[in-house]
């Protein structure tokens, strides 16, 4: 069965939630599962203005894989973390289900 994509919010690219915030926003990647797999997006925003001093780190892992929409729906909850905490914030990009075979394998 096929997701009806006409039922969905439209969601706004990252460039677009990040406009005029004051975050740093960088990717870096991390193997995948097994040693096949495709290696993993880590989206990491730090608060502006960038320092040396230590800040807390928070790990938003967004629930129920990416089943509908895409990586960025949600992103308004751990932005205003780094934004309003002054914590650097580390998410990860899911893989989009049925392809991905996630933690059931």
């Amino acid at each position: 069965m096929r997701a009806d994509r006409s039922l969905e919010p439209p969601t706004l690219p990252l460039a677009n939630i990040l406009d005029g915030l004051p975050v740093v926003h960088v990717e870096r990647t991390m193997p995948g599962y097994d040693c096949d797999d495709p290696e993993i997006l880590l989206p990491i925003f730090t608060p502006k203005p960038e320092t040396q001093r230590p800040r807390p780190c928070v790990h938003h892992i967004r629930g129920g894989d990416v089943v509908f929409f895409n990586r960025v729906f949600g992103a308004e909850a751990p932005l205003s973390w780094a934004t309003h905490g002054d914590a650097v914030v580390i998410s990860v990009e899911h893989r989009l289900a049925p392809a991905s075979r996630g933690s059931t394998n």
